[in-house]
């Protein structure tokens, strides 16, 4: 595993230095650097089994501090996805008192709206609601039951007792101690 996390590491500082020096911190320059063979092949990235991993990690992590900057510290695994969903800053309004009963179409760019059922005719906080429901409902299956203990092993060194393994050579879901 530490060799995994050695080489997604590596691919990732170099493909990150490429799109960084080339994008910048502007997005209106993300977006143009997306619409090139280079930045094509940047979104290919996330489909590497080394990088992809890493790339969404750090997103998450990025997502985690600035929500903390504006005072949520501690956020759900729903409000999480909320700011994955419609942006970190829409994430934050959305999660504000005064926007719960705001429909959601107020936050969205409208292809972005339209092409995502979870998000029309809803408001923040029936949003919200639904990504809790759904986490509830896909935390519990063997992946990612499977995903967690290993995530834990990793950061812990101790290895996760009776976790499920759902490699192919085992089938999905079959408990297995290690």
């Amino acid at each position: 595993a530490l060799c995994f996390l050695e080489r997604g590491e590596h691919r990732l500082r170099k493909a990150r230095g490429h799109h960084l020096a080339t994008a910048g911190g502007e997005w209106s320059r993300h977006v143009a650097y997306a619409r090139t063979e280079r930045g094509k092949g940047m979104h290919a990235v996330n489909l590497d089994g080394d990088i992809g991993p890493w790339l969404q990690v750090n997103k998450l992590l990025g997502l985690k501090t600035s929500a903390a900057k504006y005072g949520f510290a501690d956020l759900t695994g729903g409000q999480l996805e909320l700011m994955n969903l419609a942006g970190p800053g829409s994430g934050l309004e959305m999660m504000s008192p005064v926007a719960q009963g705001m429909p959601t179409s107020n936050f969205f760019e409208r292809g972005g709206y339209y092409r995502n059922p979870v998000v029309q005719k809803r408001t923040a906080a029936e949003l919200l609601a639904k990504l809790d429901e759904r986490i509830e409902f896909y935390i519990v299956k063997p992946e990612a039951v499977a995903f967690a203990a290993i995530f834990d092993e990793l950061l812990t060194g101790v290895p996760a007792q009776g976790a499920v393994d759902v490699s192919p050579a085992t089938g999905a879901g079959v408990k297995e101690r290690r």
